[in-house]
Parts: C-alpha cells; structure tokens; sequence
C-alpha cells in the first residue's frame, strides 16, 4: 500500500509539472497565431465581431448565438482578435486547471503524456478565441459533468433538456447526439435489442424513399459542391460511392465514420507537419476509443455512459463534416468529454497493473 501511494504522489507530480508548462505556454503560443496561419484561420472570428459591433442577424443561429453571447460577456465592449484571444485563453486556463483538480488521474500513462500536449496546442490553435468552438468547449464541460454525476432516468431527462435547449439555440445538428446515446445506449446495454436496431435500419433503408435520406446523408456533398478543386479543401472528405440508393448512401456513411477515426488518407495529400501532427492525434484517440470499447463490460456505468456519448457525437459529425480540418476543430471542442473517455482506458490499464501485481 505504501508503494501505491508514493507512486500516487509521482503520478500526480509529473502530471501537474506538465500541465502547468504546457498552460503555461498557452500564451506565447496564440500570440503567434497571426504568424502561423493565413487570413482564413480568422475568417469566422472575423464574422462575430463584426456581427457583435453591428448588431446584424446574420440568420445563421450558431453564429448569431455566438455574436449574443459574446456581447453579453463584453462589458468593456472590446472587439479586437488579440485581445479577446488572451482573455478567452486566460479563462480557458483556469477552467482547465480547475476541473482537472477535481477529475483525479489514477496513474500517470505514457499515453496521457503524448495525448495531453497535443490536446492543449489544438486547444490554443482552434478553441481559445472568439469562436463557436469555444462555446462548444463550456458546453462539453456542462455535459461531463451531468454524465458524471447523474445515472439512469434522471440522467437522460437532463441531457435531452440540455441537448434541446444547446440544439435549439445554438448547434440545430447537435439533437441527433441525444438519439444516438439512446440507439447506443440499447445496442451496448441490451443484446437482445441488436437484432431489433438492426432490422429497423434495414427497415427504413426499404421503405423511406431516397429523397429523404439523401436530403441527409448528402449534406457533405452540398457543403463541398463549390470547394472541389479549391487551394484552401485539400482534406475534402467526398463520398466514395456516388448514389442516391438508400443502403449505398448508408454505406458511404459508415465509410466516413471509419475516415474520421483512421485518416490516413490525408498522408497521400501531404506529410506537412500539421497533417502529420492531425493523424497521430486522432488515431491516438481511436486506440482508445477501441480499446475501452473492448473493455466495456469492465467500465461502470457512468464510464459506459461517458463513452457511449463521445461514440454519439462522433456517428453525428460522421453525417456533415466537409473536410478534415473541421472535424478536428470541432472535435477537440470537446475536450471534456474526450478527456474522460482518455481516463477511462487509463483506469483499465491502471486496474490491470493492480492485478499483476
């Protein structure tokens, strides 16, 4: 017992060391933003502040959201990039310090030494100014935690309150989340309902006519009708198989869901480092993903919760992400919930240890 605790007392020591440097470093790093990428990177930026200065409904929710939401936050009416872009990060870093004070790490992992400063520097590159990212990143916060202190019927009433008001006001897309935890949350929890979900896609696979399904499953291609052949769309994701048959299109989007999870076909457009950099990231976070997959029996509830969650939002980004680059922006607004699902296989492998032991 002795032993476990002193090697507690390491764990927790070399976590907190490199989190406080990497924080730390936050600064410097979104300082040199307008060094590192082109005018693009700023382009939604750009959009809120001008809608925060002209008070225009632009008739887009997310970003007429955005532009309330942050006039509501600034009170010395402040509309520079910079400025918002060190405030934001400054909050963004106590938050960070905050909740990862309460949320324990039960061991130190070499993974967790990787996957923390590539999450931070995604942090600062994409979250951490004005943004709709950033929103997104409060909310996951707010998700993490009803998913951690909340079970069974309680628990499902708050998230569909929560998803409802966030999807109503803000991201419309984000309601299928909420029936994707319920299909999952069957599927994993009830073997007896994967025969009856499956038929039931099969089911309306038949009988729905095409016209509806490729209103949905036919959105990354609108999306991307006008970028084909564009400089700034290179990790364009198109669908492999064009067609309006229902089980082809439904195919194409399990096929993008695996895309997202493994995009090694990125390394055929380029070894930039950035792609580079992008790969390693989300094939790191798919190990885990499967793996804790693997282990579900293991998990407790609130663990099986947390990751049927994180497995819902990705089959819903799998529908309309246009390109790699938005998906990674997106995902990694996610933080929280992303960083439970990385404890959960650090509890597994920590659990194993123990037994061996």
């Amino acid at each position: 017992m002795k032993h476990l605790n002193s090697a507690s007392k390491r764990d927790y020591f070399l976590f907190y060391s490199l989190l406080f440097f990497l924080l730390g470093l936050c600064f410097p790093l979104k300082l040199e933003m307008y060094k590192i990428f082109s005018e693009k990177y700023f382009y939604d930026s750009y959009k809120i502040l001008y809608l925060m200065r002209s008070g225009v409904n632009l008739g887009d929710k997310a970003f007429d959201f955005s532009a309330k939401f942050y006039n509501f936050l600034n009170i010395f009416n402040i509309y520079i990039w910079d400025v918002w872009a060190l405030i934001l990060t400054f909050i963004t870093v106590f938050i960070l310090l905050l909740s990862m004070s309460f949320i324990r790490i039960p061991r130190m992992d070499l993974l967790l030494a990787f996957w923390l400063p590539m999450s931070i520097v995604l942090l600062v590159i994409y979250v951490t100014h004005i943004s709709k990212e950033w929103i997104t990143f409060l909310f996951s916060l707010l998700f993490s935690v009803v998913l951690k202190k909340m079970k069974s019927k309680k628990l499902f009433l708050v998230l569909c309150i929560l998803i409802f008001l966030y999807s109503y006001f803000f991201r419309t897309y984000f309601g299928l989340v909420f029936i994707y935890f319920c299909i999952f949350f069957m599927f994993f929890n009830h073997k007896k309902s994967r025969l009856w979900i499956a038929l039931i896609v099969i089911f309306i696979l038949i009988v729905v006519p095409n016209k509806y399904l490729f209103g949905i499953f036919y959105i990354r291609e609108d999306l991307n009708y006008y970028r084909m052949g564009s400089v700034d769309a290179q990790t364009i994701i198109s669908d492999v198989l064009i067609s309006n048959n229902n089980f082809i299109m439904f195919f194409n989007y399990l096929l993008n869901i695996f895309r997202l999870l493994f995009p090694l076909e990125i390394m055929f457009v380029s070894l930039n480092i950035k792609y580079v950099f992008f790969v390693i990231y989300m094939l790191l976070n798919s190990y885990i993903i499967f793996f804790n997959i693997k282990n579900y029996n293991k998990l407790s509830t609130t663990q099986k919760n947390i990751l049927i969650f994180l497995l819902s939002i990705i089959a819903v980004h799998g529908i309309f992400e246009p390109d790699y680059g938005s998906y990674i922006r997106h995902f990694i607004s996610y933080f929280f919930i992303i960083y439970l699902n990385v404890l959960i296989y650090i509890h597994l492998k920590f659990n194993k240890i123990n037994l061996r032991d």
